[in-house]
């Protein structure tokens, strides 16, 4: 039996309908539009008594009668409906209104505004949860009932589905509730997590799709190295990586049990060095374990079906979370050989460790001492470090002077002061009570190892991985370094007075369990460390170091956007150096063995890379003015 809702409005005596004909008349006028608007070309069939003066009170009803798209009045009964509400979702009312508010119109909102609204976007867990172009907004898959979340929503090209998250918990299902109401259809939904908790959604809610690169075969190899990044010997460099376990898994965190067993090493004729591991890197992130998985990709002539077998390798930082290889990639295993001479400063914040490249290159009774240096700390010239950071801006970040200059701040900078300090001594070798004095490496490299006990990388400076974080050296010019004996003295300088290098040399970042932080350096001074991802830099960067004679600090690193090309230097930066009655310079060359001159203009810069200036010499054949 079908059903109209029909109108019928009765007239009252004239002395009851005044008090609420104001306040009914328009609501009624209202829900006639409606039910004129749901009848149709059937208008004809309503019964609708109104008038404005005459109307004071309605009821709905209900008709009943078989021909309820064609039939007539006669042919239908009428009930009336005593819980029938009007447009507004109010009572109907049947009798004089009572109270002064006569002229109340409010509404209650529409099921279509109260219903949640679902959104979704997709996410790329191989690139730090970045979310896939044109994938920021999608609509929800539509779904009846319960959409099944462990399978792929959608199918996204070069990537292959994960999981879903709601609100940052993994989620395996979403279901809705449709209810039938008088003035509408209203959905609600609840999702379930992968523990099974049922959780009902209240508003509006993105439904994150996470995804991971597809399978992209590469080739993985493994180089031995000692703590500053130097190969220990070429049997060890560009090896095979070992075995892994059963369940596809290379662990790299247990000294006891190294990925390689590297025999006792001849150095020279009568001298034998036996090392022991370290730890491993990839790409400068500090790496517990490699993950190695099938994949097919397309080969020729490898079978009726075209398909070759190969591997999709992931590594991870922290045990928990893998981040997938998509290039051909050396890991290093880092090993000590036990004999270099170890520096350790600690306090509530930092443990620093510093490591001689070469023993007996300091003061036997030196000691380590690193001081954070902000704008309350005691002596110091805070402003005239952050300037010069500032000044060298467009340098470090790789912007250009019609881009907006980013700001080097408290907030995203931290400074160390990092020496070797020993008691002063006067010019007869006694020592002056009181007072200490900073000493250099005589020769060799020291590595700078850093662990941050209260997570300073990750909470203060919010890096989220590696990549973010960038370390400048900010030594003082000589001629000021001269005039002082400690970095601490030197209050009365400008930010003309610090030069600003870029720290390239083996650099490895770790945020994952502890915030950890490894760099190489020939000579101490000030280090700013900061997230370039707040400067607005690309944050995946390299740096080009030019050398000259074996100097490095003759021209200033260049950052370079990877893919990009590097400038060429001034000529005349190098002359006063190279250029003499005997040799002249000729080119900058990416090789110590060969002058195989570098392109500028096509050779795109994809790691961290040293050009050497080579010259010609009178009377004999060319020769690299670096070594």
């Amino acid at each position: 039996m079908a059903y109209r809702r029909r109108l019928i409005c009765k007239k009252k005596q004239p002395d009851e309908r005044k008090q609420g004909m104001k306040r009914q008349s328009f609501r009624r006028f209202v829900a006639m539009v409606g039910i004129v608007t749901l009848l149709g070309s059937n208008f004809a069939d309503a019964l609708c008594v109104y008038a404005a003066e005459d109307v004071q009170d309605c009821s709905v009803y209900q008709y009943t009668g078989e021909n309820s798209g064609t039939g007539s009045a006669s042919d239908a009964s009428y009930a009336e409906d005593p819980d029938s509400k009007d447009s507004y979702g109010d009572e109907m009312d049947n009798g004089p209104v009572s109270g002064s508010n006569t002229g109340d119109t409010s509404a209650s909102p529409s099921v279509a505004d109260r219903n949640i609204r679902l959104t979704a976007e997709c996410i790329d867990a191989d690139d730090h949860d970045s979310v896939i172009s044109g994938h920021e907004n999608d609509a929800l898959p539509s779904f009846d009932g319960t959409l099944d979340l462990m399978t792929a929503p959608f199918e996204i090209e070069g990537y292959s589905y994960l999981e879903a998250r709601i609100g940052g918990t993994v989620a395996d299902s979403l279901s809705e509730n449709v209810a039938e109401e008088k003035n509408g259809t209203e959905k609600t939904y609840f999702w379930i997590s992968s523990d099974g908790v049922k959780t009902d959604l209240k508003e509006d809610t993105k439904v994150t799709f996470v995804y991971r690169q597809s399978g992209k075969a590469v080739k993985v190899n493994a180089s031995c190295v000692d703590e500053f990044g130097d190969e220990i010997e070429k049997q060890y460099s560009d090896i095979s990586l070992p075995e892994f376990d059963s369940d596809g898994i290379l662990t790299l965190d247990d000294a006891e049990n190294p990925p390689v067993k590297v025999l006792p090493v001849w150095k020279g004729i009568f001298k034998l060095v036996k090392y022991s591991y370290v730890r491993a890197t990839v790409d400068g992130t500090i790496i517990t374990g490699l993950k190695r998985e099938e994949a097919k990709t397309a080969g020729e002539g490898t079978g009726t079906d075209g398909l070759e077998e190969s591997y999709v390798y992931s590594y991870t930082a922290d045990g928990t979370e893998w981040t997938r290889i998509t290039e051909d990639t050396t890991v290093k295993f880092e090993y000590t050989d036990g004999r270099k001479t170890d520096f350790t400063y600690e306090d509530d914040n930092v443990v620093v460790t510093a490591t001689l490249q070469h023993a007996g290159t300091i003061p036997d009774d030196a000691e380590l001492k690193v001081t954070p240096v902000t704008a309350d700390t005691e002596g110091y010239n805070y402003d005239a470090y952050m300037q010069a950071l500032n000044n060298s801006a467009q340098k470090i970040t790789g912007k250009t002077a019609a881009d907006s200059s980013p700001e080097f701040t408290e907030e995203n900078t931290l400074l160390y002061d990092v020496a070797f300090t020993a008691d002063k001594t006067d010019a007869d070798g006694n020592v002056i009570a009181g007072e200490k004095e900073e000493y250099e490496p005589t020769e060799g490299m020291v590595k700078i190892s850093m662990t941050f006990k209260k997570k300073q990388l990750s909470e203060d400076l919010k890096a989220e991985n590696a990549d973010d974080v960038m370390v400048a050296h900010l030594p003082l010019e000589n001629s000021v370094k001269e005039t002082v004996p400690t970095t601490k003295d030197a209050t009365d300088i400008k930010a003309s007075d610090v030069r600003v290098d870029i720290v390239s040399r083996d650099t490895s970042v770790s945020t994952g369990k502890n915030d950890e932080l490894d760099f190489s350096l020939d000579s101490f001074s000030m280090m700013g460390i900061f997230n370039v991802g707040l400067l607005g830099a690309s944050g995946n960067q390299h740096t080009v170091t030019f050398s000259v004679e074996g100097k490095t600090d003759l021209i200033d690193p260049e950052s370079v956007d990877d893919g990009k090309t590097a400038t060429a230097p001034d000529a005349s930066v190098i002359s006063s150096e190279v250029n003499t009655s005997n040799r002249t310079f000729i080119n900058w060359s990416a090789s110590t063995t060969s002058d195989a001159a570098y392109d500028f203009s096509t050779a795109e810069v994809k790691e961290d890379i040293t050009l050497y200036a080579y010259c010609d010499f009178k009377g004999y054949n060319r020769s690299v003015a670096a070594l």
